[in-house]
């Protein structure tokens, strides 16, 4: 077991050239509602607050999260889209690792209780350091 984004499974597939099932992560108790995860985008979008064109800005990050257009150029590659109405117009023509990624986080949250939280606005402090956090935990590589 290892921990990947699911972004990676397509790639992760190809390299194996098997396929791969997606789980949640693990808790002490095995309660999912424990686990801390939560849907998360790949890609904050964001603008200086000092920019020479604010407008210009917002128009272009209005464009990359909420755009058919650029979420068909998006997929899933970077990601899950923030917008849900995206995710729906871009799923059918997505490759087989995104529909599957999409399915399975519909399944986990379709009556089967809480598997992810509310997305937080970014990242926790350190948040970004779980990867290390989880290769020097004890027993790992075992």
């Amino acid at each position: 077991m290892a921990w990947w984004w699911t972004n990676q499974l397509g790639s992760l597939e190809t390299t194996t050239g098997s396929s791969i099932k997606m789980l949640r992560a693990p808790t002490a108790d095995g309660r999912s509602a424990d686990n801390g995860m939560y849907y998360k985008p790949t890609m904050f979008w964001s603008a200086s607050s000092r920019s020479k064109h604010p407008k210009a800005a917002a128009t272009f990050i209005n464009y990359l999260s909420n755009s058919p257009a650029a979420g068909a150029i998006l997929m899933t590659h970077r990601g899950f889209p923030s917008n849900s109405e995206i995710v729906e117009g871009i799923t059918p023509a997505d490759s087989p690792s995104g529909r599957r990624r999409v399915q399975e986080g519909s399944r986990r949250n379709a009556g089967h209780g809480p598997q992810v939280a509310k997305t937080n606005a970014a990242p926790s402090s350190g948040g970004g350091r779980i990867m290390v956090c989880a290769e020097r935990s004890p027993g790992a590589g075992d």
